[in-house]
């Protein structure tokens, strides 16, 4: 390992470290790779240069699967209508209440 991975690595205590899951966890939050991070993507992108729209279409569409399975939902309709309804709710309302909508994910 080296760079990021490593400050990610050697950062963690070491009995975590030595936990795959736990690992991998920290090592997604550090990379943006959460329901979050795939969810601000999705909402943030903009055309590249060079890019066509078929292809930022394509990138959109890895964002929003991506999203929905950090997400850990089924691929339908009811759930990825809950799941934007929530995220609309919670980018809503005060930060309190924001982070305890995110800790227990009613």
């Amino acid at each position: 390992m080296s760079g990021k991975a490593f400050k990610v690595y050697s950062r963690i205590p070491s009995d975590e470290a030595k936990n795959y899951k736990k690992l991998k966890v920290a090592l997604l939050q550090r990379y943006n790779l959460t329901e979050d991070g795939f969810r601000d993507k999705l909402r943030n992108s903009r055309i590249k240069p060079g890019e066509t729209y078929v292809q930022f279409g394509e990138r959109l569409r890895g964002y929003l699967n991506r999203w929905v399975e950090t997400a850990n939902l089924q691929k339908n309709f009811d759930d990825l209508s809950d799941l934007i309804i929530r995220e609309q709710i919670v980018s809503h309302c005060g930060r309190d209440m924001s982070i305890f909508l995110k800790e227990r994910q009613p």
